[in-house]
């Protein structure tokens, strides 16, 4: 999902309204362009400036209309994959198992999955797929842990620390063990690897693991820190973020997932940010 304003003239007027603060503009806007239309990316592109600021019942019609126009779509996956991007993976797997071979998109079909509970099948999924990906085997770990196969989830992402490194190997890492409920194991992990490796990865982690465990203000630090070091590391905005709301700082949370989105538009802490913000 890219939470950015279309190019095309028609949502020129959109991107007028909302950079002046408009926004009852702008909805009224989108609205009138989505009920005109049943083209698919149109419409995606609608739900997606809908979701970007806020506006939840104008974001359910227009996805009515999207699984509406996209019925009976044999080769459905780009829009799967912009549903899955919204967070609704449950319109997602609709579009999927319409397709008639949901798991040519393994990585896709398994998160939607394990969005709606089904952490079995997407298990069942990925390894059934053979080689994965970084972001593949990251999403099996995760769904390793929702099935309760904790010691497999462990040593999966100690692997993919080891022949991967990197933020989100090491963030997996923490999150399988605090799954397990070591969370002392994960703080252990967290501040060794700030003290001994530094830079804004580590420091990064650190904030994730201090923010899961409600040491907020701790969190922030850790974030500030890595921030200071790279100013665009997409861990550090969304733990930055999620700190923001827990101090009930939403605009302020709103505008770092805007930031997430410049930098890499489509991200998925874009719309976990904005999954935790209230409606406008």
């Amino acid at each position: 999902m890219t939470l950015t304003m279309d190019g095309k003239n028609t949502f020129s007027n959109v991107g007028a309204n909302i950079a002046a603060g408009n926004l009852d503009d702008a909805v009224a806007e989108i609205m009138a362009i989505a009920s005109s239309s049943n083209d698919v990316p149109t419409l995606l592109s609608c739900a997606s400036i809908l979701k970007a600021i806020g506006e939840g019942d104008g974001f359910d019609t227009v996805v009515g209309k999207i699984m509406d126009a996209s019925h009976g779509d044999a080769d459905g996956y780009d829009t799967a994959a912009s549903l899955a991007g919204l967070g609704l993976h449950a319109e997602a797997l609709i579009i999927l198992d319409g397709t008639g071979d949901p798991d040519v998109r393994p990585t896709l079909y398994a998160t939607s999955l394990l969005a709606v509970g089904r952490a079995d099948d997407a298990v069942a999924v990925l390894t059934a797929a053979g080689d994965l990906d970084l972001d593949g085997s990251i999403v099996l770990s995760e769904a390793l842990c929702a099935a309760g196969r904790h010691g497999e989830a462990i040593s999966l992402t100690e692997s993919l620390v080891a022949d991967h490194g990197g933020w989100l190997a090491m963030k997996a890492h923490c999150g399988a063990m605090m799954h397990k409920g070591d969370n002392r194991g994960a703080f252990r992990y967290a501040r060794k690897a700030s003290k001994e490796m530094g830079g804004p990865d580590s420091n990064a982690l650190a904030a994730y693991v201090m923010r899961v465990n409600g040491r907020i203000p701790a969190a922030a630090g850790y974030a500030v820190r890595a921030l200071k070091e790279d100013p665009h590391h997409l861990g550090a905005l969304e733990e930055m973020a999620m700190c923001l709301l827990e101090k009930g700082e939403v605009d302020k949370a709103r505008y770092f997932a805007g930031t997430i989105n410049d930098v890499s538009p489509g991200h998925p802490a874009t719309v976990r940010i904005l999954d935790a913000c209230p409606p406008r």
